[in-house]
């Protein structure tokens, strides 16, 4: 479809994409149905000077996507939109009934200055914000405005027991949790689609974790030494384990992997020396090096035929009494 072939309407729409004002510039040449096109617009796509504000005749609303864009003084603008990330300290200080701020965060300055409590305008927690917190006696409740929980968001919070995560979050960041020791539970919602790595690594209490069906991969570590944790419901979209992705002393008996998971890769399951019993899917076709070496208490593996490739040492420094029911190599014991 050529340019000419679409509607003013579409047109508007198509130009919401568009980077900077010579591309609406551009596309006015192009065909004469889209010579009043900015005119069309009650706010800025891109951002405006003071040279080309005038291609905006009637604008309303002023967006800011920038901090060197410029304010205008023009009383037929009645609402003044920042869509760069700002601070809650910054907003608090500059908050106005006609400005909207688009992308509020809260850091560790913010926690210093206005406490645990996270306010609702807030839609992003920033690396380290809650890092080594003292949330004693505290149950966190996570704003429905957030999105993502970033990098060392909540790490070393060492009497966090229970976090509210809502359905607006859709990713939560690498070592997000880490060394949560008290941390007991935690229910993914559909929304998260994404785990970084060593999410959850070292919370020694977590007990049970269920993995929401909008997540198709586990990346490293993010179980290392959870060692009390018995329940993980893993969804039948999951399609790959990572290296390491339980490591420890796991008390994970009867763990069912779902048919979605094709793969085990390299020490999946190294010294879980709680493991006892395990039974690998028809549908896996692969089992990765190292992946239960030092599993000194497994007595029950149950390999089916469709293993077609094994890595080296899978099962280096398990028990002797081992009972193996399946085709394995013997060089995989060494």
């Amino acid at each position: 479809m050529s340019y000419s072939q679409i509607d003013p309407y579409s047109m508007m729409i198509v130009s919401n994409y568009f980077a900077t004002i010579d591309d609406f510039k551009n596309i006015q040449m192009v065909n004469k149905k889209y010579s009043n096109l900015m005119s069309k617009f009650h706010y800025n796509p891109v951002s405006l000077t003071i040279k080309t504000k005038k291609y905006f005749p009637n604008l309303q609303t002023l967006c800011l996507y920038n901090r060197k864009d410029k304010l205008f003084n023009d009383k037929r603008i009645k609402t003044i939109k920042i869509c760069y990330e700002v601070s809650y300290e910054e907003y608090n200080r500059k908050v106005k009934d006609n400005v909207h701020y688009c992308h509020v965060y809260y850091s560790s300055r913010d926690l210093d200055t206005f406490g645990k409590n996270i306010p609702k305008k807030v839609c992003e927690i920033k690396e380290y914000c809650f890092c080594g917190y003292d949330l004693k006696n505290s149950h966190l409740i996570i704003p429905t405005n957030i999105t993502s929980l970033k990098t060392n968001s909540f790490s070393d919070c060492l009497n966090l027991t229970h976090i509210s995560i809502p359905s607006s979050v859709v990713s939560i960041g690498r070592q997000c949790f880490i060394n949560c020791f008290d941390l007991e539970s935690i229910l993914l919602p559909s929304s998260v689609s994404s785990l970084g790595a060593d999410c959850f690594s070292d919370c020694y209490n977590l007990t049970g974790v269920t993995i929401s069906s909008s997540i198709d991969r586990l990346g490293p570590y993010i179980f290392w030494e959870c060692n009390n944790l018995k329940k993980l419901e893993i969804p039948n979209v999951l399609i790959t384990l990572n290296q390491k992705v339980l490591f420890g002393d796991i008390v994970l008996n009867g763990l069912l992997l779902p048919s979605s998971v094709k793969y085990l890769n390299k020490q999946n399951f190294v010294t879980c020396t709680s493991l006892t019993s395990f039974k690998i899917p028809n549908s896996f076709t692969g089992i990765g090096a190292h992946c239960f070496s030092d599993c000194t208490n497994l007595t029950q593996l149950s390999i089916p035929s469709t293993i077609c490739y094994f890595g080296q040492s899978c099962f280096k420094g398990c028990s002797p009494q081992l009972k193996i029911i399946g085709n394995v190599p013997k060089d995989q014991f060494i």
